[in-house]
């Protein structure tokens, strides 16, 4: 079906100028065109939209407004129609996303959409991230006719997080959105360009709005508020991605990355997954002997990367039909984006690669699994005398103690991100540059300490990079903590005292003050108080002591004791009492005394019940009738 006519008139006569004009804008466009290579299209050609490129929404409507649902979408002679309409009570609209993200690209599409008498909903095309992470990781909305009655306006917004807060840039024009445009997107690292049928219409280069991570496309018909009268229509005639081509003017290579099924084609048994140490963070893996990837491609060369491991297992390539040898990705340790083959002198012209798992592995692997990670078309090789860019990639992505600090084991993986030859040394220094190790396999650093790392690459030519520093301070190592002036497993008498001495100390990150605590009991205790033990109930007791460094470690020390009583010791609170002035009969005590020394407990209690209040006072009329009753058996 065709499905764009396009009629130009011109009239020479009275259009000199402006034709001349025309004529500079599509050599110019014609030239950017020749710049970008189509990835995807859809021309809603079937009866139904094509789910295993789309994914339907269905839940929730635009900020809780309404329902939006597959039903809203149909496909019909070309066209992809989206309807919002009122529902049992429900205004149910629709959406849909994209299922490939793409970090940069140019997205184009052409679109109309039916007026709005409740002034309800809004139609928008717009790339959102694949991380859900809004609004740090941005939005573009290319085309968004927003909630009015006529579409006499299209709006386009790049959004953008500020300390967390949704904020934009945008542009607004005068136009009849019930009509058909053809509008594209074409977003790059430093600027982002809306085209509207073909002709530049606004420019961005504000890099601190512009996203610089992946997203995908998707089409939706919002809702803005809860309910509507009658219905209206978002017709989507078609949609096409690109991709920049890399190094238009001398290219050397292209990376096709695993996840991508319409250029890769596997049989048999995949996982599909993502992984951090990938080259995009995706793999695909497999051990089914046949399972194979394959791809057509254009150029002198190709190489295949895939994962090392010690489950590695093996591989045989064939290009064009013919085999080129097995490969063996087993490896004692972990090495990501490997480069396990290349053939280069290749005719010109189309040529096919293809993987196939055998289901072998060398006598050395505990498996048989191929970690796929791209393949990479080498359009040349010319002498690079670029020195290669190291990276660093340190594992947990950031500190996960405090101040900075990493309190668990930290592993750094070194690279290289323009290294076409695939050849670079990677090279690392602890002592400040003095002495350069060869990089064969992760950094490990599971000692305490604070660490700088110096990193460069080597290119094949000899041509040393840049080199850059890392900087890792690790604190795995809780504080110590020393008690004295008590022991754990004392038993003490309750006549006496203790004086709990702290002592916390770290070595390296430092004590975090204001996180130490003393407690005894339940109660809180600073270090060299001291306690009288008859203030404590009898029986068991703990001093527990919590400290904390600068990194966030914490240790916990418990001191666990016991107090008691005997005719002796409540003897001594008599005598300590006196000294307090809490008793103050020089009478009472000596009778008191004489009936402990006698044994007479039981008439030692009734006499401190009867002066309690008034020769003794109830505080340690309180502490001698309880340990009298501990003695007595609760016989108080």
């Amino acid at each position: 079906m065709l499905k764009r006519i396009r009629i130009y008139v011109v009239i020479m006569a009275m259009m000199t100028m402006l034709c001349i004009q025309n004529t500079s804008v599509k050599a110019e466009a014609n030239e950017a065109e020749a710049n970008w290579s189509l990835v995807f299209q859809d021309d809603f050609n079937g009866t139904s939209v094509d789910t295993t490129n789309w994914r339907m929404y269905d839940g929730p409507g635009h900020v809780g407004n309404g329902l939006r649902k597959p039903s809203a979408f149909s496909v019909a002679n070309g066209i992809l129609t989206v309807t919002a309409q009122m529902i049992d009570g429900n205004l149910v609209s629709g959406g849909m996303a994209h299922k490939a993200n793409y970090k940069y690209g140019k997205f184009e599409f052409r679109v109309r959409t039916d007026p709005d008498q409740s002034a309800a909903t809004s139609a928008v095309v717009l790339t959102w991230p694949e991380s859900e992470n809004w609004p740090t990781d941005g939005e573009n909305d290319i085309y968004e006719t927003h909630p009015n009655v006529t579409r006499s306006q299209l709006g386009s917004y790049v959004h953008y997080g500020l300390n967390g807060v949704d904020k934009t840039v945008s542009h607004m024009r005068d136009i009849d959105a019930t009509q058909w445009h053809t509008v594209a997107m074409e977003w790059e690292p430093d600027e982002i360009r809306i085209y509207i049928d073909g002709v530049l219409d606004w420019v961005t280069t504000d890099t601190g709005a512009i996203p610089d991570v992946a997203h995908h496309l998707t089409i939706q018909l919002d809702a803005f508020k809860k309910v509507m009268f009658g219905s209206t229509k978002m017709y989507v005639d078609w949609v096409k991605i690109y991709q920049k081509t890399q190094f238009p003017d001398n290219p050397t290579f292209r990376v096709i990355d695993d996840a991508d099924v319409n250029t890769i084609s596997y049989t048999g048994t995949w996982n599909h997954q993502s992984d951090f140490w990938f080259e995009k963070r995706t793999k695909s893996v497999t051990d089914m002997s046949g399972a194979s990837a394959e791809m057509t491609f254009n150029g002198p060369g190709i190489a295949v990367y895939t994962k090392k491991m010690n489950l590695g297992g093996i591989f045989e390539v064939f290009i064009d039909g013919q085999s080129e040898g097995l490969v063996d990705t087993y490896n004692r340790s972990d090495l990501y984006i490997e480069r396990v083959f290349e053939k280069t002198g290749l005719a010109d012209g189309e040529h096919t690669i293809k993987l196939v798992a055998t289901g072998d592995k060398n006598s050395s692997s505990t498996g048989a699994y191929i970690g796929f990670d791209f393949f990479e078309i080498l359009y040349g090789s010319p002498t690079d005398n670029t020195a290669p860019v190291a990276t660093a990639v340190i594992k947990p992505e950031l500190p996960d103690g405090k101040q900075g600090w990493y309190t668990q084991p930290v592993e750094v993986r070194l690279n290289t991100i323009n290294d076409s030859s695939g050849s670079a040394e990677m090279l690392y220094s602890f002592d400040n540059g003095t002495t350069w190790l060869p990089y064969n396999e992760p950094i490990m650093i599971d000692k305490d300490g604070r660490f700088t790392i110096q990193y460069r690459a080597k290119g094949k030519e000899g041509n040393m990079g840049e080199a850059k520093t890392l900087n890792v301070d690790l604190d795995a190592t809780a504080p110590t903590i020393a008690i004295s002036g008590i022991n754990d497993g004392d038993m003490l008498n309750d006549a006496g005292d203790v004086t709990p001495i702290i002592t916390a100390n770290d070595g390296l990150s430092g004590m975090d003050g204001s996180k130490t605590t003393v407690t005894l009991d339940t109660s809180s205790l600073e270090s060299g108080t001291k306690v009288p033990l008859y203030k404590l109930r009898l029986g068991p007791h703990s001093l527990t002591v919590t400290a904390s460094d600068q990194a966030g470690n914490k240790s916990i020390r418990t001191i666990r004791f016991e107090t008691s009583t005997s005719m002796e010791a409540i003897d001594r609170l008599v005598q300590r009492f006196a000294e307090m002035k809490l008793i103050d009969s020089d009478g009472i005590i000596k009778d008191l005394r004489s009936q402990l020394a006698s044994g007479e407990l039981a008439e030692f209690a009734n006499q401190v019940k009867a002066q309690s209040d008034k020769h003794i006072s109830s505080e340690a009329a309180g502490c001698l009738l309880r340990d009298a009753e501990y003695l007595l058996g609760g016989q108080v």
